[in-house]
């Protein structure tokens, strides 16, 4: 993944493992990241408490993902709701005279993605970034970056754990921080040295 699609897929999983799905702690997580803030419009919904309708459905296919059952008619099915996720925009083409005001003349635009432009070793490239507006957009975009690379996210192996992991931001193989690899080595050991008594007695 690119470095912002991994760290967006972070926002996501962060989201997936409060069990609450908080809507204030979820939609924070997502708006903070670069492909909402560089929009900067992000469509929250203040009568609501928590997303737990949206959080189970989108674990539910993040599930399915992983169990690698994600069929491509399941593919052609996010495809299109990430296609009607893009929103409407207005540009200004010209202008008028009303009553001795100028007036805007104003088209509407599909909005879905956006351009930046930088300059490289002398040349100017353009960098095209998502425009993520809200939650269930939010969600479907990186349910779509996991289908693509579905190894790289995992469930932490520690009993009692069983979060979701980016094993390419947390540098973790089988458990989601290092403590819990520690902390599962340390039980590990445990259970071996207890097993090697009871046979040496």
């Amino acid at each position: 993944m690119e470095p912002l699609d991994a760290t967006f897929v972070d926002a996501f999983l962060g989201f997936l493992n409060d069990k609450t799905a908080d809507a204030r702690r979820a939609e924070k997580g997502f708006s903070d990241h670069p492909y909402a803030a560089r929009l900067g419009i992000f469509k929250a919904s203040l009568e609501l408490k928590d997303y737990r309708h949206l959080h189970d459905s989108a674990k539910r296919t993040l599930e399915r993902i992983l169990k690698s059952v994600f069929s491509n008619s399941d593919r052609t099915a996010m495809a299109e709701s990430l296609n009607a996720s893009q929103f409407d925009g207005y540009i200004i083409v010209g202008s008028t005279q009303i009553k001795g005001e100028t007036k805007n003349i104003l088209k509407s635009v599909r909005i879905g993605a956006g351009i930046e432009y930088e300059v490289i070793h002398r040349r100017i490239v353009t960098r095209v970034y998502p425009t993520i507006s809200g939650m269930q957009q939010g969600c479907a975009f990186a349910l779509m970056l996991i289908s693509n690379e579905p190894h790289r996210v995992k469930r932490c192996r520690l009993a009692g754990c069983g979060k979701f992991f980016n094993s390419q931001t947390s540098g973790q193989r089988f458990f989601c921080t290092k403590n819990h690899a520690l902390d599962h080595e340390r039980k590990s050991k445990i259970v071996r040295a207890d097993k090697s008594r009871r046979q040496t007695t």
